[in-house]
């Protein structure tokens, strides 16, 4: 059991209660998994901006192609080159 203390404390336990976090998971250069994602914003097959809870992120490479977009997560795969955070 922990008990929160402190404004910051709160405020972080409501963001994981209201899923406002964003975890990206990269994996080697062939794979990134982004949760909590809200809109694609672009997708060809250099580059994948996504919108998330706090900020939108870009994914750029070649062959890029999306799969899994349920409850909010996404897989991306291809050839992966950079992840940039706006």
């Amino acid at each position: 059991m922990s008990i929160i203390t402190g404004r910051a404390g709160l405020n972080e336990c409501l963001k994981k209660a209201m899923c406002l976090e964003t975890n990206i998971t990269i994996i080697d250069d062939k794979r990134v998994e982004i949760e909590n994602c809200k809109k694609i914003i672009e997708y060809n097959d250099v580059c994948v901006r996504i919108k998330t809870s706090g900020r939108n992120v870009s994914v750029w490479g070649t062959a890029l192609s999306m799969s899994d977009f349920k409850t909010g997560g996404l897989v991306i795969e291809g050839k992966i080159s950079s992840v940039e955070f706006e």
